[in-house]
């Protein structure tokens, strides 16, 4: 479940990092590419976008936005 909610749902840290794993095996593809080719990627975030996963965590928060930046696209 990737999708902002109005429920809350609480991740366990397992289920939490096991989500973080599914998306980062979906980018690295690309990401891989992009380096091959030297394309440069644009990231950009906002809080209309944040997951809920991410909500579910830390809210609708610049928190939960820099955690979304930092576990999805820094490796």
């Amino acid at each position: 479940m990737d999708k902002k909610i109005s429920v809350k749902i609480n991740y366990t840290d397992k289920e939490y990092s096991d989500e973080l794993k599914k998306i980062k095996q979906g980018i690295s593809p690309l990401i891989k590419i992009c380096k091959q080719h030297g394309t440069v990627i644009r990231i950009g975030i906002n809080h209309g976008s944040l997951s809920g996963r991410i909500v579910s965590r830390y809210g609708d928060t610049p928190k939960g936005m820099v955690d979304r930046l930092w576990n999805t696209f820094i490796f």
